[in-house]
């Protein structure tokens, strides 16, 4: 799977950071894309079959190459918070302080190295193909 990650330039099309808009509705998700267009075509040309656009799409999302939950998503809100403790503690550090605060409110060591296995497990799926 590593090839077919390549091809889809390694990294989700839509992001947990939100640095892709997040889909609204269900009416917001494409079946398939321009990159799962690309991939099936290239996957058809070296003897693969029953993997149309579709199908690879549906791979995409399975191995973490494309994120589409939806912007209320539980997941996406988790790994979006867990990100910004992770940045507020490297700017914290940066600035020589001793603790954390996220939004005013101080941050645990727990919570930070909870935020860190979250983001984690997060590079491992997108990674994994």
């Amino acid at each position: 799977m590593s090839w077919a990650s390549r091809r889809a330039a390694g990294r989700p099309s839509a992001t947990c950071s939100g640095r892709a808009k997040a889909p609204r509705s269900w009416n917001d998700v494409a079946p398939l894309t321009p990159e799962s267009t690309a991939l099936s075509k290239e996957l058809k040309r070296r003897g693969f079959r029953f993997v149309g656009p579709t199908t690879v799409y549906a791979l995409m999302q399975a191995c973490g190459l494309v994120n589409d939950h939806l912007a209320g998503c539980r997941v996406r809100a988790e790994v979006e918070r867990a990100e910004a403790i992770l940045a507020a503690m490297k700017e914290a550090q940066g600035k020589g302080l001793g603790a954390v605060a996220l939004n005013g409110v101080l941050i645990d060591a727990a919570s930070i190295r909870q935020a860190q296995v979250i983001v984690r497990q997060m590079e491992l799926i997108r990674a994994r193909g």
